[in-house]
């Protein structure tokens, strides 16, 4: 009787199907964790940076569970296509299909885990100095590298003559429950990724408002990477922004407004807060506003006093789930872009750093589809921050942030060719190739290719610029638009010329942090300029000062209301600039650079050797000679200026 039984059972545990889904799925999860391990060695240093060792503790087992889960996810998808596939097969030679399959899988990963370390090694090699090639040559080696591997080891050798050297794979056998249940949990996860993807209020509503008609409704709408160099507005050469321009017709315009850093994250903080980079602890673009800091916002303090707020934010980097202050919003939808439901749900992770992998594979697909087209379309954006606006209640506060101009730019027409005539710079790939020394350097020879990158820049500035005038335009028809502040700004800037491209040099460029500031007050009729430097802490202050609300206490920056009002039009201004990059969060600041603008000269700190360089403001843009040695006082003044805005660095600074 038990012979029979296990003759009768034996062909259920042998079942090749169950088997082949098994060996796919723990294949699958087994490559995806080796490759993230691999992630995780390469950038060993940048978490040293930006991590406590429990933190870093947290960050590795929220990226090792997340990459796990997804290499379930697709083994289980593969698996379902493969046994569906070889179901159609001959019956008779259907369980010879099913382990041709079940070794390849194996043999799939076993070279898949072997490519992605040999790039690791190239990835070494190149930080170390042992390879000095460009990104592009590098790619190119390791498709070659890889391409010698699947010659050198085909996978009928190994499935024929090699099968003891692959990995063993158990005889999983999944049941029918066990496949039913991954069903159901995979459905509950999409559910869950559609509810992150809507803009479902964050918690509790607050109170509808009607009771504090005086305060007046606020936008805030900031560009990522739009240089007030490139800006009609600004006096540039090319009609890039002639909708801000015409928007400007009737608000203060602010000719020396500047970001706190060189990138992003540190940029929307100091913006969020009101706060300078030494105070938020936002260094690199992957920090968190955290403890005090994450409670201590501009949109909190609106809240709190009544107003319905919302965010369209359209770079995950700046999205504020990931920057950690998402609790604010009443209404927080993903960034309005395709393929962006799995990110969405590694927004909210507070140590990880596997939103990174999310953030680039939810990019692979439209890139391999169309590589023209762009996923940041500001036309998208705008049409995002409309549907947010048509549900706000006043008084409402809605802060936008639009990803382009930023690269890679890819403007469509009537954009596209408006400024140059070829089909250079619409993907990704030529701008590695330009940056050939370090900190986003280039040598005199590129300098044509950089040009020519500048131009398509515009094309896709222009474009960003008429996607704005479209909204403003419609919003101008509201019955409230006259009881509104409105803010256009932007987070950094972007270099073309003096030897740095693009943004995120230490080397404060002008271009770089020079940013536009338009403000309209309510009701406003008539154009102001204002020459006085200023800085991003100020909107914080300025935004709170004007709808009647007191600063409060930790707010770094100046409220702008005076200048507004026509008071000390002519005083001078300070704005800060920090590049800290480099620094481990909580330890002494050794390297990076801390600027000042005082509207005539820019002052630079190196942190690591304490030197200063002091520039006119007119050749900020490029390497010219320091001045320090010709205008001591001025050096020694702005020095000075810098040492008592931060205290802190006082032993570097003196």
């Amino acid at each position: 009787m038990t012979e029979q039984r296990a003759e009768q059972s034996s062909p259920r545990r042998q079942r090749p199907a169950p088997r082949l889904w098994g060996s796919i799925v723990l294949t699958c999860v087994v490559a995806f964790t080796f490759v993230e391990v691999l992630r995780v060695l390469r950038t060993a240093d940048s978490l040293l940076l930006r991590r406590t060792w429990w933190g870093i503790a947290n960050d590795l087992s929220d990226r090792i569970v997340v990459m796990a889960a997804a290499g379930a996810v697709v083994g289980t998808g593969l698996a379902i296509i493969v046994t569906l596939t070889l179901q159609f097969m001959p019956a008779e030679r259907r369980r010879q299909h099913f382990e041709t399959a079940d070794r390849a899988a194996v043999n799939a990963a076993i070279f898949g885990c072997a490519a992605f370390l040999m790039k690791a090694l190239l990835d070494w090699a190149m930080v170390v100095g042992l390879l000095r090639i460009s990104i592009i040559a590098e790619m190119r080696l390791w498709l070659v590298l890889c391409a010698l591997g699947l010659l050198a080891a085909p996978l009928r050798f190994l499935r024929e003559r090699g099968a003891k050297y692959l990995i063993p794979v158990p005889p999983l056998a999944p049941t029918r429950r066990v496949v039913i249940a991954s069903g159901a949990a995979a459905a509950v996860v999409a559910a869950i990724g559609q509810q992150t993807g809507a803009a479902a209020p964050r918690s509790a509503r607050r109170s509808s408002g009607r009771g504090r008609p005086s305060y007046p409704n606020v936008m805030l709408i900031t560009f990522d990477a739009l240089s007030a160099e490139d800006m009609s507005l600004y006096g540039y050469r090319l009609p890039t922004t002639p909708s801000i321009d015409a928007f400007a017709e009737r608000a203060s315009v602010f000719s020396n407004f500047y970001a706190c850093s060189t990138f992003t994250t540190p940029s929307i903080a100091a913006i969020e807060t009101g706060r300078y980079l030494t105070s938020t602890g936002i260094y690199h673009i992957q920090d968190r506003l955290e403890g005090d800091a994450a409670s201590e916002t501009l949109v909190g303090t609106l809240r709190a006093a009544g107003y319905m707020t919302a965010a369209s934010v359209c770079n995950p980097w700046a999205h504020p789930e990931r920057l950690g202050c998402g609790r604010d919003y009443n209404l927080l939808p993903a960034p309005a872009m395709p393929l962006f439901a799995v990110p969405a749900l590694l927004l909210g992770l507070r140590h990880s750093d596997v939103f990174d992998e999310a953030w680039t594979a939810s990019r692979v697909i439209p890139r391999l589809m169309n590589p023209t087209s762009s996923l940041f379309r500001p036309r998208d954006s705008f049409a995002q921050g409309q549907s947010l606006l048509d549900r706000l209640e006043p008084p409402y506060f809605l802060r936008m942030h639009i990803f382009a101009p930023h690269s890679p730019y890819q403007p469509t027409p009537p954009f596209l060719h408006r400024f140059l005539a070829t089909d250079e710079f619409r993907t990704t790939p030529p701008y590695w190739d330009i940056t050939n020394l370090p900190d986003l350097g280039y040598t005199p020879d590129r300098q044509p290719s950089v040009d020519r990158a500048r131009l398509r820049y515009d094309e896709w500035v222009a474009e960003t610029d008429a996607a704005f005038g479209e909204f403003i335009t419609r919003f101008e028809r509201r019955a409230d638009s006259d009881n509104c502040i409105v803010v256009v700004s932007a987070d950094h800037g972007e270099s073309f010329e003096g030897g740095v491209f693009s943004h995120g040099s230490s080397r404060q460029r002008r271009p770089i942090i020079h940013v536009p500031l338009v403000l309209r007050l309510p009701s406003q009729s008539t154009a102001r300029r204002i020459e006085t430097a200023a800085d991003q802490t100020a909107l914080a202050a300025t935004i709170l000062d004007l709808v009647g609300l007191p600063r409060p206490p930790w707010i770094d920056g100046r409220s702008l209301r005076p200048l507004l009002e026509g008071a000390g039009r002519d005083a001078t201004g300070f704005a800060f600039t920090q590049y800290l990059a480099a620094n481990a969060i909580g330890r002494p600041l050794d390297c990076g650079t801390v600027g000042v603008v005082d509207g005539h000269y820019q002052y630079v700190i190196d942190l690591a050797t304490r030197a200063g360089t002091l520039r006119r403001l007119t050749e900020a843009h490029f390497d010219s000679p320091d001045l320090s040695a010709a205008d001591p006082e001025i050096a020694a003044s702005l020095r000075q200026t810098i040492g008592e805005r931060f205290p802190h660095l006082s032993r570097i600074v003196h």
